[in-house]
This record gives C-alpha cells, sequence and structure tokens, in this order.
C-alpha cells in the first residue's frame, strides 16, 4: 500500500490540509489497513489520500516490504538499506515509500519524521533514511514500489 496526501482531491478548492506525517498500521482484529498521523494528532475531518493497494494498476513496478532491522542499518546513521534484484546495482530506479507502523500486523514503531530513498555507490544498495538525519527505529517498516531501470 501506498499512500499520499490529497489536499485538493480531484482539483476541487477547499480541499483539507493535515500538517503532518502520516503512516499505515494494520489491525489485525479488524483485518483492515488504518491511516494515522505518527505524532499522535487526530486525523482533520476531511482529509483526503491517494491510495495504491498493490501493483496493478502500478504500469508494472515490483512491490516490497522492509522492516528496520539493527543488521540493515547504516553507519551514516540516518539510513536502513535494503538488498533485492530489483534494486541492487540499478541506480536509476524510482522508488516510492510510504511508512508502516507494525509491519505484517505485529510490533510496531512510530516515525514522525518525513522518510525519502536514496541510492549508494559505494555498496551498490537502495535506502530508505528520514529527512532529519535522525535513525529510523527498529522495526518500523516500509511499503516500497519500485519501478527498475
Amino acid at each position: 500500500i501506498q499512500v499520499t496526501q490529497d489536499a485538493n482531491p480531484g482539483g476541487v478548492g477547499g480541499g483539507t490540509a493535515n500538517p503532518h506525517t502520516v503512516g499505515l498500521f494494520y489491525d489485525t482484529v479488524a483485518h483492515e489497513w488504518g491511516i494515522f498521523n505518527e505524532d499522535g494528532a487526530a486525523m482533520p475531518v476531511g482529509a483526503s489520500f491517494n491510495v495504491l493497494v498493490g501493483s496493478a494498476k502500478s504500469g508494472g513496478g515490483k512491490t516490497m516490504l522492509i522492516t528496520a532491522t539493527s543488521a540493515d542499518e547504516s553507519g551514516a546513521g540516518n539510513s536502513v538499506f535494503f538488498s533485492n534484484k530489483e534494486t541492487n546495482g540499478k541506480p536509476d530506479n524510482v522508488t516510492f515509500n510510504t511508512q508502516v507502523y507494525n509491519p505484517d500486523g505485529k510490533g510496531g514503531a512510530f516515525n514522525n519524521t518525513e522518510t525519502g530513498v536514496w541510492y549508494d555507490g559505494s555498496n551498490g544498495k537502495e535506502a530508505v533514511f528520514n529527512e532529519n538525519d535522525t535513525l529510523p527505529p527498529l522495526g518500523e517498516g516500509f511499503n516500497l514500489l519500485v519501478f527498475s531501470s
């Protein structure tokens, strides 16, 4: 699942802004995904999102879930590297990521900061990183959508 906030769905003015970092969680009781504000703020009434579930309409992108583990953390202090055939050695990939509070419905880690992706030419791998230069917490998950080069 990929999620992006949309302040004016359909291009119609007067939408609702949500100035918070959002993430996903899976409710294991209701068997449903939810969108939440990572800082714990209430979701404003009228907040809207573009949501992509699966890759069928993604134009051929590959989907994957990664979880921050100590083995994947970088010495640089703000990145979690991932290794797979879709991304290794391919610096021209286009990768999207959405934070997941409880990957596979287990555990949970809040990460109240914007995230991005980058490619490290020295090791030939891609990584998710926190834009504020802190390390994503262990157990935080990321849904990735990768368009290989």
